[in-house]
């Protein structure tokens, strides 16, 4: 996901997982989560013969966003079982907010709601 700050306006895709590929096998390029430890703690809400996933959310302009959650039968996400997109409305931004301090994480972040 990109976005300028100060401008509040945001566009791109935000994959919920890329945070996690220092620990799982996630290939952050398509935000493929093919690690077999996340897809078990997943699998009572993953369709059956589920190997890899990806779970997106979609800035669709500045007040909607889609949440993307699609399912694949291999560990490359290139054979797909099902795909689930549902719309959000009424979101927004706010106040930039800065003097965070997080190891290897921005100093400065901007409010949602």
């Amino acid at each position: 996901m990109s976005g300028i700050a100060g401008n509040r306006y945001l566009t791109g895709t935000y994959d919920k997982f890329v945070d996690a590929s220092s620990t799982y096998t996630i290939d952050n390029t398509p935000g493929c989560v093919s690690d077999s430890g996340l897809v078990s703690t997943y699998g009572s809400a993953l369709p059956t013969g589920t190997a890899s996933f990806q779970m997106q959310f979609i800035m669709t302009s500045t007040t909607t966003f889609a949440k993307r959650n699609a399912y694949y039968s291999d560990t490359s996400c290139s054979a797909p079982i099902a795909t689930f997109v549902k719309g959000n409305t009424n979101f927004g931004t706010g106040d930039n907010l800065s003097g965070l301090s997080v190891s290897s994480k921005p100093s400065t972040v901007t409010e949602f709601t």
